[in-house]
């Protein structure tokens, strides 16, 4: 659930989305880290600004979450290379298609 404009708009946001689509109302989490650690949370979806994505996809996988980070990936080769080797080393999968798919009939 976006925090990013603070907890009141996060709340009227849930709130929207449970009139509108007629479903539980989604959780809110502030910090990240809380969403991290609850137990209900599968997957973790990084679409912060890009020099943010490293301590959370970090996160992500030091809690054995599955993940998927926006592009750009990160700000730095480092910060992407400490991601790849994190996540190979503790056997986490992170998601990510780099552009867009091309149609059946296209060259490849």
């Amino acid at each position: 659930m976006p925090s990013r404009q603070g907890r009141p708009r996060a709340d009227a946001f849930a709130d929207l989305v449970t009139q509108n689509l007629n479903c539980p109302r989604p959780d809110g989490h502030d910090p990240y880290v809380d969403m991290i650690a609850n137990p209900a949370v599968d997957v973790v979806y990084v679409a912060t600004p890009h020099p943010q994505h490293r301590p959370i996809a970090l996160a992500a996988i030091e809690a054995g979450k599955t993940f998927s980070v926006e592009n750009s990936f990160t700000a730095t080769s480092l910060a992407t290379t400490e991601i790849a080797e994190d996540a190979r080393a503790k056997r986490s999968l992170q998601w990510k298609r780099g552009g867009p798919a091309p149609y059946p009939s296209s060259p490849r």
